[in-house]
């Protein structure tokens, strides 16, 4: 053993590259499937996963990380807006991974891989290569490419046909219903992000594409086989539960719930309409709150669809009722000599708004129910402006 460290070292100092030395683990090696579950926090809403190697001949204990970045990456926090924040491949110890579920209070669940010692080698050189520099960086994608398909496609390719998938139950959902679940008592966050996603994440998912969430990848790893010398064998060991999370209090108070907010906002705008009718005012105040508000969204959807590489923020219905060119309306609504055109944007812009609420469930994009109130109250302010501008 101790040559196998002399010759190690040897290398490195000769500048050799990794890969030509690399460490022959020990027939007592384990690969195990780290699940660290959701957490309260957005960014921990669905979960994790890592690979861990332990080695107790070698004295390696290893965990590969898929799900880390550089905070001193130059413009970091722009990279980060425009969806060209490079995601990284690291290393870091279990007592680590494991204080994050410790001090985020999240169950964090060891699932040991039935690897022959050929495969786990493979792996080994395969995650190792992976990390080098030169290889550690890669485009995350939320869907398609993040730290839990990294892994199911790590083992695809070290196990080829000695491995069998065996999928969970298709139940014909989207991207977009595989993550409700998990934004279940986050609703602010789920309108948040259904605002800000277009059509894309609306496509229906297969049960092989469901792995891209931590605990589906879980759940599929416990169920799968692998075919060693003509026989079937589970392709997990044994599963440990290494933390369990102390049951948190669920809030399910109304004031919890957008649309509490949503409707009140829509009755206080049809109240105001209805006074603006009887008096034939503008308006304008209630109108700059609620084109500001539609119209600052609209640029935002914008901006995630023509702007960034977000691959699923693209073709997005809801710049239909949150238009950016509302806050031209709005500007333009000052100014008598604009009526002209004023209408015929309202008459537009109202139809569009109503076709949105009347195809709702149709729709090729789910639309969150919450910024139903939303849309009616656009709806009913354009068609307002209209009807006082018409001749």
């Amino acid at each position: 053993m101790r040559t196998t460290y002399l010759s190690l070292l040897f290398y490195c100092l000769l500048g050799i590259p990794s890969k030509s030395i690399m460490l022959k683990l020990s027939e007592y090696a384990e690969f195990s499937l780290i699940t660290i579950m959701p957490g309260e926090e957005l960014y921990s809403s669905f979960g994790h996963n890592a690979f861990l190697l332990v080695d107790t001949v070698n004295k390696l204990e290893r965990v590969y990380n898929y799900g880390t970045f550089d905070f001193n990456d130059p413009n970091f926090y722009i990279k980060f807006t425009m969806g060209k924040l490079r995601y990284m491949l690291s290393t870091e110890r279990m007592k680590d991974m494991y204080a994050v579920g410790y001090f985020e209070n999240r169950s964090i669940y060891q699932q040991v891989i039935n690897l022959s010692v050929s495969q786990k080698q493979k792996l080994f050189e395969f995650l190792e290569n992976n990390a080098r520099e030169e290889n550690k960086y890669y485009r995350y994608d939320f869907y398609y490419d993040n730290c839990a398909t990294r892994l199911r496609d790590a083992l695809t390719k070290v196990c080829g046909d000695s491995l069998q998938w065996v999928l969970l139950k298709d139940e014909n959902k989207s991207f977009r219903n595989l993550l409700d679940p998990y934004l279940k008592y986050k609703p602010f966050q789920d309108l948040g992000m259904d605002i800000g996603q277009g059509m894309p994440a609306d496509k229906i998912a297969t049960p092989y594409q469901y792995m891209f969430l931590p605990e589906h990848l879980m759940n599929t790893v416990g169920q799968s086989y692998i075919f060693r010398n003509g026989k079937r064998e589970p392709l997990v060991l044994t599963q440990r539960l290494l933390f369990k999370a102390e049951p948190s209090p669920v809030d399910t108070s109304l004031l919890l719930n957008p649309s509490v907010y949503t409707w009140i906002f829509f009755l206080v705008i049809a109240a105001f309409t209805v006074f603006h009718f009887k008096k034939n005012k503008k308006g304008i105040y209630i109108d700059a709150l609620l084109m500001l508000l539609t119209g600052v969204l609209g640029l935002l959807i914008a901006f995630l669809w023509f702007i960034t590489d977000h691959v699923v923020t693209p073709y997005n219905l809801n710049i239909v009722w949150a238009m950016p060119l509302n806050l031209i309306a709005l500007f333009l609504l000052m100014f008598d000599k604009a009526k002209s055109i004023l209408k015929y944007y309202f008459l537009v812009y109202a139809c569009m708004c109503s076709l949105l609420v009347i195809c709702w469930a149709i729709l090729p994009q789910e639309l969150n129910i919450h910024s139903l109130p939303l849309i009616l109250a656009a709806t009913l302010r354009a068609g307002y402006h209209y009807y006082r501008l018409k001749p």
